[in-house]
């Protein structure tokens, strides 16, 4: 993929992170538990495990991806991270750019399920 191919997917991802804050009317854990609930899991897109829901920490795994069946189907599949699975990461600086997300291992690249792990820093504080 170009440069200006994955600059253009980043910055797609990182305006859908915008206004996804703005319509869930904020920018936190909570949101983006209901963004992974509402928005990434519709129409069982998603099997999801959540182990953490929290206001500190979100935590889940997902163990099934229609959307590595989609690009499967297309004959894709190595052109599904990029597509899909990288954009993660620029959604999550969109949506809240104190927000981290880490992730280990994803079902695209082989793996049995995909590690979610939301964290917001703390701005410092003014002592």
């Amino acid at each position: 993929m170009t440069r200006t191919a994955a600059a253009a997917i980043e910055q797609d991802a990182i305006a859908a992170g915008e206004r996804l804050a703005l319509q869930m009317g904020g920018n936190g854990l909570r949101e983006m538990a209901r963004v992974v609930r509402e928005v990434w899991a519709e129409g069982g897109a998603l099997e999801i495990e959540f182990h953490e829901d929290s206001e500190c920490e979100l935590r889940f795994d997902v163990t099934r991806c229609r959307y590595v069946d989609l690009y499967e189907s297309l004959a894709m599949r190595d052109l599904g991270y990029c597509l899909s699975c990288s954009r993660d990461f620029a959604f999550v600086r969109g949506f809240n750019p104190r927000m981290s997300l880490q992730r280990t291992s994803t079902i695209m690249e082989g793996a049995k399920s995909c590690d979610f792990r939301f964290r917001i820093s703390t701005p410092p504080s003014d002592e």
